[in-house]
């Protein structure tokens, strides 16, 4: 949601359709005037993220992707990532996209983000994670670095913000976790299990295929768009 209220406001109420990718934007946008929201999901093309055929290799990488801009989210689950090294030292943290000083202390492998190299990086991932603040701005935030875990058979542990809650179902696809101590038995269940992992893992991607791919979504958005513009 960009710009100054009054604008983008203005903006939903002159729309002939709003497409939110969020519950809470649908919401925004009924509570501004528009007069048809449909609620669409951010999409990610699964045949392009798709599972590996098996995770090998030592330790244990706890996984996140994303903007230098986002990473700042990092520094709120750092205390707890620290405490969960802790308890399993062969523990890594790879970090895609982040800045260069996102987690200062752990065992942090940095790669830039690429679109040729994004698949294989998550693939290489044994649980992806993503921590929020429970601010207006993040409410707002759709869940994508979700939906591309799981659309790569990750499991997931994500902060119950937003979208968030919506996408992860606590012990079937994902967990979420709210309090350091969540975060920290949550990494450690998962590590300890390779058979929840893979579990959570099938389940997140029959999600995706189910509601955040894009064959799932695209009949709705043609159907939208017309709608709208015969409305």
């Amino acid at each position: 949601l960009y710009g100054a209220p009054s604008v983008r406001n203005a903006l939903m109420r002159g729309a002939a359709a709003v497409h939110a990718g969020s519950r809470y934007i649908a919401d925004y946008a009924r509570a501004a005037g528009a007069r048809r929201v449909e609620l669409l999901p951010t999409v990610v093309d699964t045949a392009r993220l798709s599972p590996a055929p098996s995770r090998t290799g030592p330790g244990f990488r706890v996984g996140w992707i994303g903007s230098p801009s986002t990473s700042s989210y990092l520094a709120d689950v750092a205390p707890a990532l620290a405490q969960f090294h802790r308890v399993r030292p062969d523990a890594e943290f790879v970090l895609v996209g982040a800045r260069a000083d996102a987690l200062p202390g752990l065992p942090v492998t940095r790669k830039p983000w690429s679109e040729a190299t994004e698949a294989d990086d998550l693939r290489a991932f044994d649980v992806g994670i993503m921590p929020l603040r429970d601010d207006p701005w993040s409410r707002g935030k759709c869940g994508f670095k979700l939906v591309q875990y799981m659309a790569c058979g990750l499991p997931v542990v994500a902060s119950p913000v937003g979208a968030n809650a919506d996408i992860v179902r606590a012990g079937v696809n994902g967990l979420l976790a709210s309090t350091p101590d969540e975060w920290v038995a949550s990494l450690a269940a998962l590590a300890e299990s390779p058979a929840e992992r893979e579990r959570m893992g099938r389940e997140g991607r029959a999600t995706v295929i189910a509601r955040y791919s894009v064959d799932a979504v695209l009949r709705a958005l043609a159907a939208s768009l017309r709608a709208a513009a015969t409305a």
